[in-house]
C-alpha cells in the first residue's frame, strides 16, 4: 500500500527540514575545519562520517512515514535543501567563519603560550624548593654522619681512658702489695 498524497508531501516537507539541519550541521563542521586546521585525510575522514550520519537520520524520519523505506523524492528534497543553505547561508557563514577562527586561534595561541610561561614557573619554582630540601636534607644527614663520628670517637677515647684507668689502678695495687707504699 503506497502513501496517500498528503503523507508524501508532509514526508517532503520535512526531508525540506531535515536537509537545512544538514546544512547547518556541515557549516558547524566546517568552522572546526578551519579553526583546528584540519589535513585532507582528516577532511575526508570527517565528510565520509558526516554524511553516514545523514543517511543515518534519513533512515530514522523514514521510519514513521513510511516504515523505513526511502524515497527518491526524500533524498532529493534534502539534497536541495542542503544545497540551498550550503551557497546562502553557508556562503555568508563562511565569509563570518574566516575572520572569527582566525581571531580565535590566536586567542588560543595566546591562552596557550600563558599557560606554558605559567607552567615553566611552575616547574623552576618547585625545582628550586626541591633542591634546596635536598641541600638542607644533605647538610643534616652530614651534620648527623659528623656527630656520630665524634660520638663514636669520644665512645673510643672514654674506653681508652677508662683502661688507662684501670691499669693504672692495678698497677697502683700491685705497687702497694709489694710494699712499696707508706
Amino acid at each position: 500500500m503506497g502513501l496517500s498524497l498528503s503523507a508524501q508531501g508532509a514526508y517532503f516537507l520535512w526531508s525540506l527540514a531535515l536537509g537545512l539541519v544538514m546544512g547547518a550541521a556541515y557549516d558547524i563542521l566546517r568552522a572546526l575545519r578551519m579553526l583546528f586546521k584540519l589535513r585532507r585525510t582528516a577532511v575526508t575522514v570527517t565528510d565520509i562520517l558526516f554524511f553516514a550520519l545523514c543517511g543515518f537520520a534519513t533512515s530514522i524520519m523514514a521510519l514513521p512515514f513510511n516504515k523505513g523505506e526511502v524515497r527518491v523524492f526524500v533524498v532529493a528534497g534534502e539534497a536541495a535543501a542542503f544545497l540551498l543553505y550550503r551557497f546562502t547561508v553557508g556562503s555568508i557563514m563562511g565569509k563570518i567563519y574566516t575572520p572569527l577562527t582566525s581571531f580565535l586561534r590566536k586567542t588560543i595561541q595566546k591562552v596557550h603560550k600563558i599557560i606554558e610561561k605559567t607552567y615553566d614557573l611552575l616547574l623552576k619554582m618547585t625545582h628550586g624548593l626541591v633542591y634546596n630540601v635536598g641541600v638542607i636534607i644533605d647538610r643534616l644527614y652530614h651534620c648527623a654522619i659528623g656527630r656520630l663520628k665524634i660520638h663514636r670517637s669520644a665512645k673510643v677515647k672514654a674506653g681508652a681512658d677508662r683502661k688507662d684507668r684501670i691499669h693504672e689502678q692495678k698497677k697502683f695495687k700491685k705497687s702497694r702489695s709489694k710494699g712499696g707504699g707508706a
